[in-house]
């Protein structure tokens, strides 16, 4: 994913930084940084902490079709 992607899931399901944080088990320093700052800066295990806890949450990352990368909430 990256940072763009981050943001929307997070707004999807409106949570703060403050909670993705404690749902990843990351600081919010670090959720911060990833999101200004862009995913390629961060640890490949902070960027599974998050993608972890968004999925969980029932956001799907789509990949860039030719339109941009995107991102959807699960509908259960």
């Amino acid at each position: 994913i990256n940072a763009g992607q981050m943001r929307a899931a997070r707004a999807f399901l409106a949570w703060s930084q403050v909670e993705l944080a404690a749902k990843a088990g990351l600081s919010v320093p670090t959720i911060k940084r990833m999101e200004a700052g862009g995913l390629e800066k961060s640890t490949l295990a902070n960027v599974r902490s998050v993608v972890g806890a968004l999925e969980a949450a029932g956001c799907i990352f789509l990949p860039d079709d030719g339109n941009g990368p995107g991102v959807r909430v699960r509908c259960d």
